[in-house]
């Protein structure tokens, strides 16, 4: 979330701030079209809202996750139409997502038990061998 001391709008290299994230990742996400088209002041500069950093936390802790950028521009787009006519195909959507990383979740934790047992493995060699190293002397 966004600190609420913050006086919105704010520049794009405040924004990139307080996502944590470039000023270039945030011309990308608005190029590609999954994040909404950003407004713009008088002078032509993108004013950045809350509501606007808050979406660009999400993308990147999606991203993080695995997401795609497929599925991240199909549920934007779905935003856009603002209509809640949408919102059982973004729930869907999201559910779909989530159900994909709990399937990664699953992958990853049998990958780290079997790293666990490798680690396991050569800690018994290693402790076998300084045995015999130590008696050899």
């Amino acid at each position: 979330m966004v600190v609420k001391e913050i006086n919105f709008p704010v520049s794009m290299k405040q924004a990139a701030k307080l996502a944590n994230t470039t000023e270039d990742t945030i011309r990308y996400y608005e190029q590609i079209g999954i994040i909404v088209p950003i407004k713009r002041a008088a002078n032509g500069r993108k004013q950045f809202y809350e509501n606007n950093i808050e979406q660009i936390q999400f993308i990147i802790q999606m991203r993080k996750a695995g997401l795609g950028i497929t599925a991240l521009k199909e549920y934007i787009s779905l935003i856009m139409e603002d209509s809640e006519s949408t919102i059982p195909q973004r729930k869907e959507l999201l559910e779909k997502e989530g159900q994909k990383l709990l399937d990664n979740v699953d992958l990853i934790c049998a990958s780290y038990q079997l790293l666990q047992k490798k680690i396991e493995n050569y800690q018994a060699h290693m402790e076998k061998n300084e045995v015999h190293f130590h008696q050899s002397k």
